[in-house]
């Protein structure tokens, strides 16, 4: 079976001991995720906290510009220190996950979606 689409989920803020949680998720085909992975990585994925704020901001233009296209999709979605205080990092993470891949699935077609058995998000 060919995958025709290809989804990415990160979490960034779970270290700190006060703040929110964000997630974000992004979405293509794996022909344009390969291109991508060449062209604006050099051929390989790199932590974003590698790269330089001038490279990020340089990234996010052109990813910003091919999601305007429909050539890429991508969500964030956020847990206020609220939500992790009353429900705990875990659940504010997977509701995170679950409304930022929500949104995402929503816009696309022909995908298909392998859930992790160690992720305990609900879709």
């Amino acid at each position: 079976m060919g995958m025709k689409f290809v989804i990415g989920i990160d979490e960034a803020g779970r270290g700190p001991l006060a703040g929110p949680v964000t997630v974000g998720s992004f979405g293509t085909t794996e022909k344009t995720a390969k291109l991508i992975l060449k062209n604006f990585f050099d051929g390989k994925l790199r932590d974003s906290k590698k790269l330089s704020q001038k490279k990020r901001e340089e990234i996010f233009a052109k990813l910003s510009l091919l999601k305007k296209e429909g050539v890429v999709s991508f969500e964030v979605a956020h847990s206020t220190p609220k939500m992790i205080d009353k429900k705990g990092i875990s659940m504010a993470v997977n509701n995170s996950i679950h409304r930022s891949l929500s949104t995402l699935v929503q816009k696309c077609t022909d995908i298909f979606l392998l859930k992790n058995s160690s992720c305990s998000a609900q879709s």
